[in-house]
């Protein structure tokens, strides 16, 4: 499997679970990359950050700051990994244009945990269009060294952020 030059394949790492539902066709469903450099937070705006408050019904825990910062508005390019289309077991990596729609911050202590990224899929060519398709996904520290080492795909309706152990722990 050939890789993009962004993510090395020794940095890569992909849990996913398979379902044995039938021998002849084993559906995949992916739920977390990680990535040991760290991920660069898409539409996260360098300087100055422009918050506003966020409604947060997904998390319920004390001493817990949500901020919704405005995204840079540039397309910018995302890393995507999902199931290998017609490969039994296969994972398929690809780099796509994206427009950050909504960005929200996790943090606690002043120590920032996670970011929430909607992102709108844009198409390849000039001026780029929205597809129509959009990803939401969970960026997060598990170890509190400041790198967002896990990407995880929170589309699903009862997705719950990830609160590291490393969070709670810190008074």
């Amino acid at each position: 499997m050939k890789l993009t030059r962004s993510i090395p394949l020794a940095l890569l790492v992909v849990t996913f679970f398979v379902s044995m539902a039938s021998a002849d066709k084993l559906p995949c469903r992916l739920a977390e990359i990680t990535n040991d450099e760290g991920w660069k937070i898409p539409g996260l705006p360098k300087g100055k950050k422009r918050a506003f408050s966020a409604p947060t019904p997904h998390l319920q825990m004390e001493g817990v700051t949500v901020q919704a910062i405005r995204p840079d508005s540039r397309a910018t390019k995302l890393t995507l990994v999902s199931c290998g289309e017609g490969w039994p077991n296969a994972v398929a990596v690809r780099e796509q244009f994206v427009e950050v729609t909504k960005l929200i911050e996790y943090s606690r202590n002043r120590r920032i945990f996670g970011y929430r990224v909607n992102a709108a899929l844009l198409g390849k060519g000039a001026p780029r269009s929205h597809l129509g398709s959009m990803e939401i996904l969970y960026f997060y520290d598990p170890d509190g060294d400041g790198r967002f080492k896990i990407m995880r795909y929170a589309g699903d309706l009862s997705f719950r952020i990830v609160v590291p152990d490393w969070v709670k722990k810190v008074d």
